[in-house]
């Protein structure tokens, strides 16, 4: 398996690759992981991990970075280097840089092992059309690309699967007293944001134009500025799951993009509404029933989050929604079965 990023870390797609080791384990699964220096190390039966020696003082940023380059160039001769030696049932590449690393790998010693392609998004939303040939050549040479958005497909040749996200935790713990704490220190409604703050996430641009009024503006981040108007609760000292529970209204202020953000699951299983975007990333969300759907920009988001406000029967309503639907259809089960499932069709193909 090869991830090209600091694992374990605690965003989407280091959580992604955790939750499939876990199930991958669970059914009988051996693992050798190939990924950065960067992040918590983690210790299972049957789960090995490389990684490179740390060569930078610097973090590895999100995105492209000389950090990056540097690196992928590491765990391509580490994947040469163990497929030399192992006799592998399937390389499971994450990410475009994932899968391009074990195609090449692959190829340079004529290994007839069929390769999984772990789409967590699609490059040419995010880095421009050039990257439009390498993922072309990285889901031509993919036996089975499986993806965490069912807007994925129509690019997959065929050979798609939608395996969606889960939570990194199976259920929340809650210190009730430090819920009441939040509320009464911070004061209230609470909107409340979790995750990165890229540009396209959308929520700098919403922090810049908050108008206090609509409520307090909350987010948890591991992002170090200072925000104009949002409280980072992280640095105040408080968990992400007394957060939550302590908020009134939870948002994904995102901008454009088709891959289904992590933290939309969370969210549908905590039952608070959500206000989202109407972009394809939030296609699993259905508007007036799991949520509230806006236009993506700062204004109409806002608007949206005033109009589940006011209305206590509109909060129950999409809160409900977002619990019931969370429950019936992307519940742990159903993710154990959509990866194993993917797996044997690999194994049955192979």
């Amino acid at each position: 398996m090869v991830a090209p990023f600091p694992f374990c870390a605690n965003r989407g797609s280091p959580i992604n690759v955790l939750n499939k080791i876990k199930i991958l384990l669970k059914n009988d699964y051996y693992i050798d992981l190939i990924c950065y220096p960067e992040g918590e190390n983690i210790e299972r039966k049957h789960l090995n991990i490389y990684r490179p020696k740390r060569l930078f003082w610097s973090k590895t940023p999100i995105g492209i970075s000389k950090n990056k380059i540097f690196y992928n160039c590491l765990l391509l001769l580490k994947a040469i280097k163990l497929l030399k030696k192992h006799n592998y049932d399937v390389i499971h590449g994450h990410e475009i840089d994932g899968v391009v690393i074990s195609i090449i790998a692959k190829k340079f010693l004529k290994k007839d092992i069929p390769i999984i392609y772990d789409m967590h998004s699609l490059p040419i939303e995010r880095v421009g059309k050039i990257f439009n040939l390498i993922q072309h050549f990285a889901i031509k040479n993919s036996n089975l690309i499986m993806g965490i958005s069912p807007n994925f497909g129509k690019y997959c040749l065929g050979k798609f699967s939608f395996v969606f996200d889960v939570p990194i935790k199976e259920k929340e713990n809650i210190n009730e007293e430090k819920v009441v704490e939040i509320r009464e220190k911070f004061g209230t409604p609470i909107v409340f944001y979790m995750g990165t703050i890229e540009s396209y996430q959308g929520f700098i641009q919403l922090d810049k134009v908050w108008d206090h009024s609509v409520g307090k503006l909350m987010c948890y981040t591991n992002a170090d500025i200072e925000f104009e108007n949002a409280i980072n609760i992280k640095k105040e000292g408080y968990s992400l799951s007394d957060a939550m529970v302590a908020s009134d209204v939870l948002i994904s202020p995102r901008q454009y993009g088709s891959n289904i953000p992590l933290k939309i699951y969370p969210y549908m299983r905590s039952g608070k509404p959500i206000v989202a975007t109407d972009i394809p990333a939030h296609s699993i969300l259905t508007d007036n029933v799991n949520c509230v759907k806006t236009k993506p920009d700062p204004l109409s988001i806002m608007d949206g989050i005033k109009g589940v406000l006011e209305s206590e029967q509109l909060k129950r309503k999409i809160g409900d929604g977002a619990k019931k639907t969370y429950e019936q259809m992307y519940n742990m089960r159903e993710y154990e079965r959509r990866v194993i499932d993917a797996y044997k069709q690999i194994e049955a193909s192979s």
